[in-house]
């Protein structure tokens, strides 16, 4: 799991080489291996007609041209800038003592987006076919305070600690699930929770323009196979019914492969619905125990 902007940058991107190293990737070819031959085949002597050394040349070239952007990219050219150093707490630094720290919700989100939009990239481009993203993970300590704005209007304003009247862990934002009651209006979580769903439909929205159509004609969202979800049911530990029955899971379309646009109740184990969408690509390969069968769930099968 790579937490900060400039770690995954080099994941994925690799790490900037200086322009000598770049000048020297960009004169070699693999086509060098094959330099006679060329010469042979576009000369004067060669028995190949006009047409054919024309085919021949645009065939080399557009192997050069395809060389050259890959180095360029892979180098700088074409490469996203490069993020700055964090300046927000990572590490054992972000969970002093299991504390927690605080955090404004505008440093939250801006380096959430920068970490969503390099993946999202990297996805396009094609660096990355399989992955995850996580927004905030299981118990994560923060206590967020900050004016959260959705289209321009205030919708609510965060201050975990001294709306939970309580310091350090206890008064963190997680605390925010463990205290939900059907009879209260969960005004805290249900502000923390629609905090986390537009930033999650931020990362998808980068899959779906104009840039990301892919052969099909579809979006990289409409094509790709993608699974949103959480570990447990409402967040209450005292009863496994209610820990570990009713976990949330919304799936994309895989290019019409799986049903959308409605809430199904499937009965089944989260394993069982992973498995089924990977069949549905036709893929062999199978999650969990080699000796446990697979039960595919055919009410999610379109």
């Amino acid at each position: 799991m790579q937490e900060r902007p400039i770690d995954l940058f080099s994941r994925v991107f690799g790490r900037i080489k200086s322009n000598g190293d770049l000048d020297e990737r960009l004169q070699r070819s693999v086509l060098d291996s094959v330099l006679e031959q060329y010469r042979h085949f576009s000369g004067k002597n060669s028995p190949l007609g006009s047409t054919s050394k024309d085919h021949f040349k645009n065939h080399l070239d557009r192997i050069r041209e395809y060389e050259q952007r890959a180095f360029q990219f892979e180098v700088d050219k074409d490469a996203p800038p490069r993020p700055t150093i964090s300046q927000l707490p990572h590490g054992g630094k972000a969970d002093p003592g299991g504390q927690g720290i605080d955090m404004q919700l505008d440093d939250l989100i801006r380096e959430w987006r920068l970490m969503s939009g390099l993946y999202a990239l990297a996805i396009q481009t094609d660096r990355a076919r399989f992955g995850s993203l996580t927004f905030l993970a299981a118990g994560e300590r923060l206590r967020i305070k900050g004016d959260y704005i959705y289209k321009g209007e205030k919708r609510f304003s965060f201050d975990d600690s001294a709306q939970l009247r309580a310091s350090g862990d206890k008064g963190c934002s997680h605390e925010w699930w463990h205290k939900f009651n059907e009879n209260k209006k969960n005004e805290q979580l249900r502000a923390h929770a629609h905090m986390k769903m537009r930033e999650v439909a931020h990362f998808l929205s980068l899959l779906s323009t104009d840039e990301t159509r892919e052969a099909n004609g579809k979006t990289i969202l409409e094509n790709a196979m993608i699974t949103i979800s959480t570990e447990s049911g409402d967040g209450r530990h005292n009863d496994t019914k209610r820990e570990l029955s009713g976990v949330f899971h919304a799936i994309t379309g895989t290019n019409g492969r799986l049903k959308t646009g409605q809430i199904l109740d499937v009965d089944a184990q989260g394993l069982d619905v992973y498995n089924t969408m990977a069949r549905t690509t036709g893929t062999t390969a199978k999650l969990g125990p080699q000796n446990r069968p697979v039960k595919l769930v055919d009410k999610i099968i379109a």
